[in-house]
């Protein structure tokens, strides 16, 4: 069904009423342009905030190229990853940057910027193919979080061959804008020669739980 038709419908029982030649529209006639008010109301809210969010997603995945330029690859991508909410550890290390809840994070990062990311989490934020950018140069990137991604997508997975010859950790469960023709572009990979076993059951439209198991490579979809 599409997005307020009640509004649609009240609109065109209200024009045949007035067009009626009924002098005074009746107690009907005056509920129905009342309700085609409110449901146009409803109608500008639900796509203004349609509208912010979509900046917002634009806002937050652009290219950090100032920071790569004027600071480096390493601490572009960690900014990067913080101002998503996301959180993440260097390679050697034991110590993970995440922000609080309030999105405030500390600065330490950048006292290491020869240091790479090794595990990243980015668990329920709203990356997707045009923020990954900032992620491509990390090329010891072993384990990578995007569980519950909401703009996680087909055009993503094509891009995460950058990652072939060091990820060992993907996890992509409750993902639901991808699809299977997403899955093909994954084999792309290099570590995907090891494939041991495959299991995959469509449940919906909207999810499914897939398994695939490449040696010590683990996906999961749910």
């Amino acid at each position: 069904m599409k997005r307020c038709s009640a509004h649609t419908c009240a609109a065109v029982a209200v024009r045949r009423a007035l067009s009626s030649g009924a002098a005074t529209p009746s107690v009907f006639t005056r509920f129905l342009l009342k309700l085609s008010h409110y449901f146009y109301d409803v109608e500008n809210i639900l796509d203004w905030n349609d509208w912010l969010r979509s900046q917002a997603v634009i806002r937050k995945n652009r290219l950090f190229g100032y920071a790569q330029t004027n600071f480096g690859k390493n601490i572009a991508a960690a900014y990067y990853i913080l101002t998503l909410r996301g959180s993440f550890r260097f390679a050697g290390q034991s110590e993970w940057f995440r922000p609080d809840s309030r999105g405030r994070f500390s600065y330490d990062f950048m006292s290491t910027p020869d240091a790479q990311i090794e595990e990243v989490d980015l668990s329920g934020t709203l990356i997707n193919h045009n923020g990954l950018e900032n992620l491509v140069k990390q090329n010891k990137l072993q384990t990578l979080s995007l569980r519950g991604c909401p703009e996680v997508d087909d055009w993503l997975l094509a891009r995460l061959h950058v990652f072939g010859e060091s990820l060992v950790e993907l996890d992509l469960s409750h993902c639901s804008r991808i699809t299977v023709g997403g899955l093909a572009a994954l084999q792309n990979l290099r570590s995907f020669s090891a494939l041991q076993n495959l299991r995959s059951s469509l449940v919906s439209y909207a999810y499914m739980h897939m398994c695939i198991i490449w040696s010590n490579l683990i996906f999961v979809f749910r």
